[in-house]
C-alpha cells in the first residue's frame, strides 16, 4: 500500500505489481530455436518427409486451435480496450488472421467444398496471407498513437482482398506449389521475408513495447513463428512430418500472442483485482487500528448535526460515558453562545468537499459533558458513511499551547513580575492619548537605592519590593491613570491632570513615606525621584514623551532624592551635550587632546611640597572642556576605565621624567573611581607600568572618594587591600561629606584623609571649626595623614597649620601646573616656615 493525493485528498491504493520477471518464454523459444536450426540442417531426409497417419485430423485440429487462440485473442483485445487504439488494432488484426486461417482451413485439399484445380495454391495463400496479416498487426501497433484508428480499418479490406484473391482470382496469382517439386522460389521468398520481418518485429517489439501487451511474450511468439516459416523452404509434399512441425510452430507462436495479449488484459487485471481486494482488507484492518487508537478524538457527523460514530479518544476527550455521544448532536459539544451560529457554519460548509481547518481562530473551544471547557483543534474532512454524505471531525486538546500562546501574547504588553503594562504597552497608550489629543502628562520615578537593596537583602527582597511598589502606585491611581512599570526600578503613570500634574507628581512621591512590608519581620523604608512630562509639549510620539521623562528624571538625580523635576528643552540640550561628549571621548584621547596637569600638595608645617595631584583636563578643537562636565559623563559610559589607565600611565611616566631630570617629586597623586575599583585587571596593570621605570609604589597615592569606599565597604576593601599589598598609598577623598566612623576608617588600609573643600570654607565659624576640629582628631587617633582641600585665604591656612593639619591644597599656593611648569616651582618655593609652637 502507498498513499498518492487524489482530489486534495490523500488515500490508500495498492502498490503496483512487480515488473515483467519471468524467463520461461526465453527458454522456451531458445529450445524451439534450437530445434528449428536442427531440423533447417537435416534438410530434406526421409524421416522429415514421412507421411503422417490421419493427418487430416492433425491438420484440422492444429488449426483450430490456431483459430480459436487467435480470435480469443481478438474478442479479448476488443472487449478490453478502455479507450485503447492499440488494443483496438489488435482486435481488428487478429480477427483478419482468424478469417484467413479459417478459409486456410476449409479450403486445405480434401477439405475443401469449393475444388479448385489449384487447391493447394489457395490453402498456402490464405496461409501466407494471414502470416502477413500478424506481421502487419504488430507492425501497426508499433506506429505512433495518431496511426492506429487508420490502421484499424485497414484489415477489414486487407482479409477481403485476400479472400477474394484465393476464391476467386486465383488464376492471377503465380504457382506457389509444383507436385513432386516442392514450393516455388516465389513461395520460398515470400516465406524467408515473413520470416525475416518476424525478426525485426520481435526486436522492435523488446526495444519500443507496444500497449497494452507483454513485450517479452509477444517476442518470443514472434521468433517462434519466424522460425516455423523458415522450416517451410523444407516443404515438399502436404501431409508429411516436414508440415505437421510447421503447424505445431504456428500454434506455439500463436500461444505465444494469446498468453502476452490476455496476460495484461485478463490475468494481469485479475491479479491486481486479488491485491486491490487484499490492500481493501489491510486498509480497513488499519483504519480501525488507527481510528481505535488515535489519540485525537474522531466525530462521523451527518448533514443534521447528528454524531453517527466516534473512537474510544473521544469519549476521553469528551468526558462521556460509552456510547453517550452517539446520542449526542454536535451543537451539544459546542459552547452555548455559539451554538446557532455553529449550526449555520456547518450547514454553509457541508458542500465542501476539501480537508479543511474548522476555524482559523487558534483560541476554538468545546465543551465537556461536564461542563468544562478545552481549547480544541478541530480538522473536518468529508467522507461517505453508510452511503450518506458525512463529515469527519478530528478533534485535539491544544489546552497547554493555546494557553501558553495567550500567556506570550499576555507578556508581549505586561511585566511578568508586576503584572503591570510594560514598555511597549505603555507607549502605544501614550501614542493614543496623542493621536486623540488628550490631555495629561506622564510621570517617571525611579525607586532610589534599588541596588543596595538587593546587594544587601537579595533580589528576592528586591523583587517584592517592586511588586509592593506596583500595587502601592495602582491602589493609589486615580481614574483615568495608567499604571506602567517601565524597566528595573522605574514606574510610569500617565495622568489626567496637567495644570496641577505637578502637585499630583509630588502626591505619587509622598506614598514612599511609608515604609514598604516585605515580610512580617522586615519593613523597607525607600525613597523616589521623579520626572515629569507634559503630554504633546514638544514631543511628537511615545518615545519622545518617554524619552523626555528620563532626561527629567536623570536631572532630578543629579539635585538630590525625592523631588521631581518637569521637563523642558534645556534638559534636552543638556542630554544632547552629554551624547555629544560620550562620543567624542574616544577620539579624543587616540588625538591627545586629553592632558594631565599637577596641583601641589604643600606641608603645613615647613611651606615645602609634599607631593601632586594628577588631574585631567580636556583641550578639544572647541575649547577646554571642564572636568566637572566630562567627568561624569566617562563614569557613566564606562569610558573612565580607559582614561583612568591612561592617567595613571601618564602620571607614572611624568615622574620618572622628572627623576631623569634630578626634581625631587616624592608622590603624586591621581583619582580613582570607582568604575576603575571593579577593575580587576587594574592592580597588575599599575604593577607592570612601576615595574617599566623601576619606581616605588609608595611614590603612587590613589585616591577614592570617601562615599564610594563606604557605600559598599564589603566590595570596596578586597579590592583597596589589593592595592596596599602592591605598596600604593591610598587616600581617602572628600572625607566628612561620607559615612565614615572609627570602625570603618581602621578597616580601610588608606593612609591619608583629604578634608573636603566645603568644611574648609566653613573655617572661622563655630560649627565649621568644630567639624574641622573632630576631623583632626580622628585622624591622629588613627595615625593618619590630613590633607585640607581648597585652601584660598591666609586664614584657613593658619589656623589649619595652628591645629595641627599636615598638608594643604589649594589656589594659596598654586594652580594646577603644566608638567613643565612643575620644575620652576619647585626652585621658587619659598624657604621652610618655622614650625608652629
Amino acid at each position: 500500500m502507498k498513499p498518492t493525493h487524489e482530489s486534495g485528498r490523500w488515500v490508500s491504493v495498492p502498490a503496483p505489481l512487480p515488473p515483467y520477471s519471468s524467463r520461461w518464454p526465453y527458454a522456451i523459444t531458445v529450445l524451439l530455436l534450437l530445434t528449428a536450426g536442427t531440423l533447417l540442417a537435416l534438410g530434406e531426409t526421409a524421416a522429415f518427409n514421412v507421411p503422417v497417419p490421419r493427418y487430416a485430423g492433425w491438420h484440422i485440429l492444429a488449426e483450430t486451435l490456431s483459430i480459436s487462440m487467435t480470435l480469443l485473442v481478438a474478442v479479448a483485445a476488443w472487449l478490453r480496450t478502455g479507450g485503447s487504439t492499440g488494443l483496438k488494432l489488435a482486435a481488428a488484426g487478429f480477427l483478419s488472421v482468424a478469417v484467413l486461417d479459417l478459409l486456410h482451413l476449409v479450403t486445405y485439399p480434401g477439405l475443401s467444398e469449393w475444388p479448385h484445380p489449384r487447391e493447394l495454391d489457395r490453402a498456402l495463400l490464405f496461409w501466407f496471407g494471414a502470416r502477413g496479416g500478424v506481421a502487419l498487426t504488430f507492425l501497426a501497433m508499433l506506429l505512433p498513437k495518431r496511426w492506429h484508428s487508420f490502421a484499424t480499418w485497414f484489415f477489414l479490406p486487407y482479409a477481403a482482398a485476400v479472400a477474394a484473391t484465393g476464391l476467386w482470382l486465383l488464376d492471377l496469382v503465380p504457382a506457389l506449389y509444383v507436385p513432386g517439386q516442392g514450393l516455388t522460389w516465389i513461395k520460398r521468398a515470400s516465406d524467408l521475408a515473413i520470416s525475416a520481418s518476424y525478426v525485426g518485429l520481435a526486436l522492435a517489439v523488446l526495444r519500443h513495447p507496444p500497449q497494452p501487451v507483454r513485450p517479452d511474450v509477444v517476442a518470443c511468439g514472434l521468433l517462434v513463428l519466424a522460425a516455423g516459416e523458415a522450416l517451410i523452404v523444407l516443404y515438399s509434399a502436404p501431409g508429411n512430418m516436414h508440415n505437421t512441425v510447421i503447424h505445431a510452430y504456428k500454434v506455439l507462436g500463436t500461444a505465444f500472442f494469446a498468453f502476452g495479449i490476455l496476460f495484461t488484459q485478463l490475468v494481469r487485471p485479475y491479479r491486481q483485482l486479488q491485491s486491490a481486494t487484499r490492500a481493501h482488507a489491510d486498509t480497513a484492518g488499519r483504519l480501525a487500528a488507527l481510528v481505535l487508537g488515535a489519540p485525537d478524538g474522531i466525530l462521523i457527523v451527518d448533514g443534521d448535526g447528528r454524531i453517527l460514530a466516534h473512537n474510544n479518544a473521544a469519549d476521553q476527550l469528551f468526558r462521556a460515558a460509552p456510547h453517550e455521544l452517539s446520542a449526542l448532536a454536535i451543537e451539544d459539544l459546542v459552547p452555548s453562545e455559539h451554538r446557532s451560529s455553529h449550526a449555520h457554519h456547518r450547514a454553509s460548509q457541508r458542500a465542501s468537499h476539501r480537508t479543511r481547518k474548522m476555524s482559523p481562530v487558534p483560541t476554538l473551544q468545546a465543551v465537556r459533558r461536564n461542563g468544562s471547557r478545552f481549547y480544541a483543534d478541530i480538522s473536518l474532512s468529508p467522507m461517505v458513511w453508510d452511503g450518506e454524505r458525512c463529515t469527519a471531525a478530528f478533534i485535539r486538546d491544544v489546552s497547554p499551547r493555546v494557553e501558553h500562546m495567550l500567556h506570550t501574547d499576555w507578556l508581549a504588553s505586561h511585566d511578568e513580575l508586576t503584572r503591570l503594562p510594560n514598555r511597549g504597552a505603555l507607549r502605544r497608550e501614550i501614542e493614543a492619548r496623542l493621536a486623540a489629543a488628550q490631555p495629561g502628562a506622564v510621570f517617571m520615578l525611579d525607586l532610589d537605592k534599588l541596588t543596595r537593596i538587593n546587594n544587601a537583602l537579595g533580589r528576592e527582597m528586591g523583587d517584592r519590593l517592586l511588586c509592593a511598589t506596583s500595587e502601592r502606585l495602582r491602589d493609589n491611581a486615580r481614574p483615568g491613570e495608567y499604571v506602567a512599570r517601565y524597566a528595573g526600578d522605574r514606574f510610569v503613570l500617565i495622568l489626567q491632570q496637567v495644570d496641577a500634574g505637578l502637585e499630583r507628581c509630588r502626591e505619587l512621591l509622598a506614598l514612599f513615606r511609608e515604609p514598604f512590608v516585605l515580610q512580617p519581620d522586615l519593613q523597607v523604608q525607600v525613597s523616589a525621584t521623579g520626572g515629569y512630562c507634559r503630554l504633546g509639549e514638544p514631543a511628537e510620539n511615545g518615545s519622545q514623551v518617554l524619552q523626555h521623562c528620563e532626561i527629567a528624571v536623570a536631572a532630578a538625580k543629579g539635585l538630590g532624592q525625592r523631588i521631581v523635576v518637569e521637563f523642558n528643552p534645556a534638559l534636552h540640550t543638556r542630554s544632547q551635550r552629554w551624547l555629544e561628549l560620550a562620543s567624542r571621548m574616544p577620539k579624543a584621547l587616540e588625538q591627545g587632546e586629553f592632558r594631565l596637569v599637577y596641583q601641589p600638595r604643600m606641608n603645613l608645617a615647613d611651606g615645602r611640597t609634599a607631593g601632586f595631584e594628577a588631574l585631567l583636563r580636556w583641550q578639544s578643537a572647541d575649547g577646554n572642556i571642564g572636568p566637572a562636565e566630562f567627568i561624569p559623563v566617562a563614569e557613566d559610559t564606562g569610558f573612565i576605565v580607559e582614561l583612568g589607565r591612561w592617567a595613571l600611565r601618564q602620571a607614572i611616566d611624568q615622574m620618572a621624567r622628572w627623576d631623569s631630570q634630578s626634581m625631587s617629586v616624592s608622590q603624586v597623586a591621581v583619582n580613582l573611581s570607582v568604575r576603575q575599583l571593579a577593575d580587576a585587571s587594574l592592580p597588575d596593570f599599575l604593577r607592570d607600568c612601576l615595574a617599566v621605570h623601576r619606581l616605588s609604589a609608595n611614590r603612587i597615592e590613589l585616591e577614592i572618594t570617601e562615599t564610594a569606599a563606604m557605600e559598599n565597604l564589603d566590595w570596596a576593601l578586597p579590592r583597596l587591600v589589593q592595592f596596599d599589598e602592591i605598596g600604593v598609598a591610598l587616600a581617602l577623598d572628600d572625607f566628612g561629606t561620607g559615612y565614615s566612623s572609627l570602625a570603618y576608617l581602621q578597616a580601610l588600609p588608606c593612609s591619608t584623609l583629604k578634608i573636603d573643600i566645603a568644611f574648609v570654607r566653613r573655617l572661622g565659624t563655630p560649627s565649621g571649626d568644630a567639624l574641622v576640629r573632630a576631623i583632626l582628631a580622628m585622624a591622629r587617633s588613627l595615625d593618619k595623614v590630613t590633607v585640607a582641600e581648597g585652601v584660598e585665604t591666609s586664614l584657613q591656612h593658619d589656623w589649619l597649620r595652628e591645629h595641627g593639619c599636615d598638608q594643604g591644597q589649594g589656589y594659596l599656593f598654586a594652580r594646577p601646573l603644566e608638567a613643565g611648569e612643575v620644575g620652576a616651582f619647585l626652585i621658587d618655593q619659598p624657604a621652610p616656615l618655622p614650625t608652629p609652637t
